[in-house]
């Protein structure tokens, strides 16, 4: 039996690992991954200087070789055949499955705004994501950080971006933070100690056109990061 899983996450490591737990006959694991095996929830901790980026990871080389993993991180699946039962990777190689696990997770959604492929603007998703901002940031005095969308992955990240003392401002468009989580009510005081904190927060606005805005701050604008 040869079992093939994408996706990198916490999803993926705890499919590895209860197939080795339950089955009777050792089979082949392959785990491809375009980062690392890590968890995404530790990113913030990454991001705000609590943590190293190695403890976001969920398992090392040792790890995988212990349970009897091949790992292909750094490639990415662009194909499935289900009646070859083959995975083509980014590279053009086929890799063949009897069981296939995509385990890949969701996907950021950049919307439509003029100027939102401007270096800078980013979305807060992966590794590499939080690299970036990190690299950009890095000598500024008070970097300031605009997010686009307030849902839950931008307050987890908001809440990291204080604790290193930059300058925030949170644009909705929707009426009041976590729209898909509170009611009004509730997000009034979610709101009110997004304030408390000293993060700019406003509701009900679009966002029509970045360009303008970045120019403006350009030496003061870490990055500009869209959590739709």
């Amino acid at each position: 039996m040869r079992h093939v899983i994408v996706g990198g996450g916490p999803a993926a490591t705890n499919a590895v690992e209860t197939i080795r737990q339950l089955e009777s006959q050792r089979s082949e694991i392959e785990l491809i991954s375009g980062e690392p095996a890590h968890s995404r929830m530790a990113i913030p901790y990454w991001l705000s200087g609590k943590i190293a980026r190695e403890q976001t990871l969920t398992g090392d080389a040792a790890y995988f070789e212990q349970l009897g993993v091949t790992t292909r991180f750094g490639s990415r699946a662009a194909k499935l055949d289900v009646e070859r039962r083959t995975v083509t990777l980014d590279s053009g190689e086929a890799v063949p499955f009897d069981r296939l696990l995509i385990a890949t997770g969701s996907s950021p959604v950049s919307p439509a705004i003029p100027g939102s492929d401007l270096p800078g603007v980013q979305p807060f998703w992966t590794l590499d994501h939080t690299a970036s901002v990190l690299d950009r940031c890095a000598g500024l005095d008070a970097p300031r950080v605009v997010f686009v969308g307030a849902g839950f992955v931008a307050m987890i990240v908001v809440g990291a971006m204080f604790e290193k003392g930059w300058t925030i401002s949170v644009v909705e468009q929707q009426s009041h933070v976590l729209p898909r989580m509170l009611d009004a009510s509730s997000a009034a005081i979610a709101g009110f100690r997004i304030v408390a904190v000293q993060c700019d927060e406003r509701g009900n606005v679009d966002v029509a056109d970045l360009r303008e805005r970045i120019e403006e701050h350009r030496d003061r604008l870490g990055a500009l990061m869209i959590t739709y």
